[in-house]
Protein backbone atom coordinates (compact mmCIF):
# COMPACT_ATOMS: atom_id res chain seq x y z
CA UNK A 1 0.00 0.00 0.00
CA UNK A 2 2.63 2.40 0.88
CA UNK A 3 4.54 1.55 -2.24
CA UNK A 4 1.44 1.82 -4.58
CA UNK A 5 1.27 5.82 -2.83
CA UNK A 6 4.73 6.29 -3.01
CA UNK A 7 4.56 5.33 -6.54
CA UNK A 8 1.64 7.86 -7.44
CA UNK A 9 3.57 10.95 -5.52
CA UNK A 10 6.55 10.07 -7.72
CA UNK A 11 4.46 10.14 -11.14
CA UNK A 12 3.06 13.50 -10.10
CA UNK A 13 6.06 15.22 -9.34
CA UNK A 14 7.87 13.78 -12.78
CA UNK A 15 5.13 15.56 -14.31
CA UNK A 16 4.76 19.07 -12.05
CA UNK A 17 5.95 22.25 -13.84
CA UNK A 18 8.04 24.91 -11.57
CA UNK A 19 6.92 28.07 -12.07
CA UNK A 20 8.19 31.51 -10.64
CA UNK A 21 8.14 31.61 -6.86
CA UNK A 22 7.34 27.93 -6.51
CA UNK A 23 7.64 26.96 -2.78
CA UNK A 24 10.35 25.43 -1.55
CA UNK A 25 8.19 22.39 -0.39
CA UNK A 26 8.40 20.93 -3.76
CA UNK A 27 11.77 20.84 -3.73
CA UNK A 28 11.87 19.55 -0.64
CA UNK A 29 9.60 16.43 -1.58
CA UNK A 30 11.79 15.61 -4.28
CA UNK A 31 14.57 15.87 -2.27
CA UNK A 32 12.98 13.52 0.32
CA UNK A 33 11.68 10.79 -2.59
CA UNK A 34 15.49 10.53 -3.62
CA UNK A 35 17.16 9.76 -0.76
CA UNK A 36 19.02 6.55 -0.78
CA UNK A 37 17.30 4.82 2.15
CA UNK A 38 14.04 5.40 0.87
CA UNK A 39 14.97 4.12 -2.94
CA UNK A 40 16.30 1.00 -0.88
CA UNK A 41 13.45 0.29 1.09
CA UNK A 42 10.77 0.98 -2.08
CA UNK A 43 13.38 -2.07 -3.26
CA UNK A 44 13.05 -4.31 -0.69
CA UNK A 45 9.04 -4.03 -0.39
CA UNK A 46 8.72 -4.57 -4.26
CA UNK A 47 11.08 -7.11 -4.62
CA UNK A 48 9.34 -9.33 -1.82
CA UNK A 49 6.21 -8.77 -3.29
CA UNK A 50 5.59 -7.60 -6.18
CA UNK A 51 1.78 -7.73 -5.73
CA UNK A 52 2.17 -4.22 -3.56
CA UNK A 53 1.59 -2.21 -7.31
CA UNK A 54 -1.02 -3.31 -9.90
CA UNK A 55 0.70 -4.19 -13.96
CA UNK A 56 -0.15 -0.40 -14.90
CA UNK A 57 1.55 1.16 -11.84
CA UNK A 58 4.48 -1.53 -12.22
CA UNK A 59 4.86 -0.47 -15.94
CA UNK A 60 5.00 2.67 -15.18
CA UNK A 61 7.56 2.53 -12.90
CA UNK A 62 9.59 1.07 -14.72
CA UNK A 63 9.07 3.12 -18.35
CA UNK A 64 10.15 6.57 -15.42
CA UNK A 65 12.65 5.44 -13.21
CA UNK A 66 14.01 1.84 -15.51
CA UNK A 67 13.25 -0.36 -12.48
CA UNK A 68 10.74 -1.47 -9.37
CA UNK A 69 9.15 -4.77 -11.67
CA UNK A 70 10.52 -8.07 -11.95
CA UNK A 71 11.26 -9.04 -15.48
CA UNK A 72 12.41 -12.29 -16.52
CA UNK A 73 12.13 -13.91 -13.28
CA UNK A 74 14.31 -11.20 -11.51
CA UNK A 75 13.88 -7.63 -9.42
CA UNK A 76 15.18 -5.16 -11.49
CA UNK A 77 16.16 -2.32 -8.87
CA UNK A 78 14.70 0.92 -8.44
CA UNK A 79 18.33 3.03 -8.79
CA UNK A 80 18.47 6.81 -7.11
CA UNK A 81 20.07 7.92 -9.74
CA UNK A 82 17.58 7.21 -12.03
CA UNK A 83 14.66 8.44 -9.57
CA UNK A 84 16.64 11.82 -9.33
CA UNK A 85 16.99 12.03 -12.92
CA UNK A 86 13.25 11.74 -14.04
CA UNK A 87 12.40 14.12 -10.85
CA UNK A 88 14.10 16.73 -12.08
CA UNK A 89 13.14 20.06 -12.62
CA UNK A 90 13.00 22.59 -15.06
CA UNK A 91 14.25 25.83 -14.25
CA UNK A 92 11.68 28.29 -14.71
CA UNK A 93 12.77 30.75 -17.31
Amino acid sequence: MAAAFIADQIRELTNAQVEDGASLELQSAVETLTVPHLTDSLNRMLEVDASLLDDETSAELMKIFGGGRIVEGQYVPLRNDKIKEALRLPRAA
